[in-house]
């Protein structure tokens, strides 16, 4: 009972503090309107309409030859403790895969990646995991070969993020493809 008498107060209070509040002045905001309406010209204005030519840029053969020879870097991330390739990794890397295939890779680089563990043993051996994990898929779609691929774990060495939030910890969970 003293609980709704208190919440009855308090809208009793609240309603007679709206209600003094002072409103603006409808002649200040008049004026207001009427100083807008002068900035605004009111003479028609003509435009002139162009056509653009839109033209695609031109790429020498050196310029592609160079792009493939640059290197290039895929990153597919996994969830705590994961080694599996789940659904989603899979649709990722089905997409690495076909880049792969019509790029002409003869040699990837998949380097996995794990967040601070309990132990660096444990860090090493999850990377280890997801790289093999990462690799194995990779080969099956037959983009390359076993000899064309090359595998490393390095635990949570080299983090994107730091490991003290949850969002850092979820970029270090990772497998990073890289081909040239």
């Amino acid at each position: 009972m003293r609980k709704i008498l208190i919440l009855l107060v308090s809208a009793v209070m609240i309603t007679v503090a709206c209600k003094s509040a002072p409103e603006p002045k409808e002649e200040a905001v008049e004026e207001q309107v009427q100083a807008a309406e002068q900035e605004v010209v009111s003479e028609p204005v003509e435009t002139e309409t162009a056509e653009l030519e839109i033209q695609e840029p031109e790429v020498s053969e050196q310029e592609v030859e160079k792009n493939k020879n640059e290197e290039t870097s895929r990153i597919v991330f996994f969830a705590p403790k994961a080694v599996e390739i789940d659904a989603f990794i899979a649709g990722n890397l089905d997409f690495i895969a076909e880049e792969i295939k019509e790029l002409g890779v003869k040699h990837v680089t998949v380097t996995g990646y794990s967040a601070r563990l309990d132990s660096t043993e444990e860090e090493r051996r999850i990377s280890q995991k997801r790289a093999a994990a990462v690799a194995e898929y990779l080969m099956n779609t037959g983009s390359f070969s076993d000899e064309g691929v090359t595998i490393k774990a390095m635990g949570a060495e080299e983090p994107l993020m730091s490991h003290q939030d949850i969002a850092g910890r979820s970029k270090n969970r990772r497998v990073e493809i890289i081909y040239e």
